[in-house]
């Protein structure tokens, strides 16, 4: 696989939303973010999300989200490694939630 690395501009999360749909319909697209960003931008793609902020001390979690033909964006969220966020997301469940 080829992955050509776009720099965005982390300020203007609807335009990196709107540009990711728009450019990658069908496809697959990665976004690397870090934890200011990345609630913004989950935000811009409508998704819904169990929190209103990550710490920097969340790095233990991978957000896929998957958007259908109408348009609707589903958020899964997984964790790699040893549970170390500070961030209250899953009680009693250790890998994955999805959120529609």
């Amino acid at each position: 696989m080829h992955l050509t690395p776009v720099i965005y501009d982390a300020k203007n999360p609807d335009l990196i939303a709107d540009k990711a749909l728009t450019n990658n319909k069908g496809k697959a697209a990665l976004i690397v973010g870090h934890s200011n960003t990345l609630v913004p931008l989950l935000k811009a793609l409508r998704c819904a999300i169990p929190f209103d902020e990550l710490s920097d001390d969340d790095y233990d979690m991978l957000f896929k989200v998957t958007v259908n033909k109408q348009g609707k964006a589903q958020l899964t969220i997984s964790r790699y490694g040893d549970v170390h966020h500070t961030t209250n997301l899953i009680k009693g469940r250790k890998n994955v939630l999805m959120l529609n």
